[in-house]
């Protein structure tokens, strides 16, 4: 078997039903360049900063006033949920000058919405193959996630 086939193989064995909506990630970098900009003026490097492409979903986990915590998931099923008690998601923010992380971004959920999109995709087909890593972390991700199954109970 080919290493195309056994990809093709692993992404059909996946669980699939578990959507999220696609999140803008050059509007929310321009936006969180323009957060970078203000808060940090000395920041070398502030135009190789980009957000990395991300998936917005609402999670099981209640916040203390009972609304679904929520959750931003990249495309290894890395991802970051809000805090409990303050609705604050932190976006990651990577550097394209080799550097790596950079540092994490605040954002308040809703100012997060204003860029996920209309656009929902299945979080097997969203979270890439590579090795054992990557298939926890979608599977933790897939029994996270709120899904209309749970809403509705």
């Amino acid at each position: 078997m080919t290493e195309v086939d056994k990809t093709h193989h692993r992404y059909a064995q996946r669980r699939k039903g578990v959507t999220a909506r696609v999140v803008d990630s050059k509007r929310l970098t321009d936006h969180i360049l323009k957060i970078i900009r203000l808060t940090y003026s000395h920041f070398d490097g502030i135009e190789r900063c980009e957000v990395e492409p991300l998936v917005f979903a609402e999670i099981k986990d209640k916040d203390c006033w009972g609304k679904p915590r929520v959750a931003i998931i990249g495309i290894e099923g890395v991802g970051w949920m809000s805090d409990a008690d303050s609705r604050i998601v932190n976006v990651p923010v990577w550097s394209s000058n080799g550097l790596g992380y950079a540092r994490p971004v605040e954002l308040h959920r809703d100012v997060l919405m204003e860029f996920v999109t209309d656009e929902e995709i299945d979080l097997a087909d969203w979270v890439r193959i590579f090795g054992d890593r990557l298939e926890t972390n979608l599977g933790i991700w897939q029994n996270t996630v709120l899904t209309e199954e749970v809403a509705e109970v």
